[in-house]
């Protein structure tokens, strides 16, 4: 009897165990269950990024990770929040002191930084991604990657797509145009000395998206110098001076340039002075409005209210 009343008690002792044990592994399935994966959007919050680029701030902004970004240049003034973050140099170019101060994870940059200062980041753990668009399609890119690498991959695939689907709004607008008889244009970067964008630049595939034609796209350079000849035998049907500082009078002083005055846009009035040059001067989420105006323009369609908003 005695052995038989042993047995028993083991049995409930074993079988609480059991139970106990169960109940233990049901809490932390269910716990696990509830927490978010890694990388699906709770990388951000833990983030503390540096970006080199007005249009790699725009980005961040538009992924919604603003709060994690510690460090700008100065041209990032975009949106208006952008200024009240912490300057760490110029367009590409940091005070690697300062960024180092700032313990960034990671460092967004339009350039690849030379072998020392790579050493310096790798050694502070700082992870780097490089962002260089030669076209419009690979903003979309980069775009994505950078969702990805702060863990707002589903965020921009959604800002991506919307891209995607107004630029095929844009180029369905002159699909059956003739390429020979779409408005050629040219962009006038500096004047003294005269630059424009070449055929391989980031701006020339915008004039392609927008329903023109680059006519230095013959010129393998992105950003070459030219002689102003060049332009007078291009005969651009559209000129857009997109330099700073004041343009009102940018269309007299060109008619006033030896021989640039029968000049088809000049001689017809297309010298588009209002344009506003960031949104297709840098490669952001606004671009897709900028070759929306741009289209309006070249294809006669512009409205100033719209232009100007």
């Amino acid at each position: 009897m005695t052995y038989m009343k042993k047995e028993k008690t083991n049995l409930k002792f074993f079988a609480g165990i059991a139970i106990f044990l169960l109940i233990f592994v049901v809490v932390m399935v269910l716990s696990v269950l509830q927490k978010p994966l890694a990388g699906a959007g709770d990388n951000a919050e833990s983030q503390k990024i540096i970006s080199l680029a007005p249009n790699i701030t725009e980005m961040l902004f538009v992924l919604g990770v603003e709060d994690s970004v510690i460090g700008r240049t100065d041209y990032c003034d975009y949106p208006p929040g952008a200024k009240n973050i912490e300057s760490v140099g110029s367009l590409g170019i940091a005070n690697i002191e300062k960024v180092l101060s700032l313990n960034p994870d990671l460092l967004i940059t339009p350039n690849t930084p030379d072998k020392e200062v790579r050493k310096l980041l790798a050694n502070a753990g700082i992870e780097v991604l490089i962002i260089q668009s030669s076209n419009v399609h690979g903003m979309l890119e980069h775009l994505l990657n950078i969702g990805r690498s702060v863990g707002k991959a589903e965020q921009a695939g959604t800002v991506v797509d919307g891209m995607q689907a107004k630029l095929d709004v844009i180029a369905g607008r002159y699909a059956k145009i003739d390429k020979a008889k779409l408005p050629r244009v040219f962009i006038e970067i500096s004047n003294d000395p005269l630059i424009t964008v070449g055929g391989r630049s980031f701006m020339s595939d915008v004039i392609r998206c927008a329903g023109g034609v680059n006519v230095a796209g013959e010129v393998s350079e992105p950003y070459p110098c030219i002689n102003p000849e060049k332009v007078i035998e291009w005969n651009p049907d559209v000129i857009i001076p997109c330099y700073m500082g004041d343009k009102s009078n940018v269309a007299q002083q060109m008619s006033r340039r030896i021989g640039w005055g029968d000049i088809a846009a000049i001689r017809n009035g297309r010298v588009i002075v209002d344009f506003p040059n960031d949104l297709i001067m840098r490669g952001g989420p606004r671009l897709i409005e900028g070759i929306e105006i741009l289209s309006r323009y070249l294809h006669g369609n512009a409205d100033k209210e719209y232009v100007n908003r």
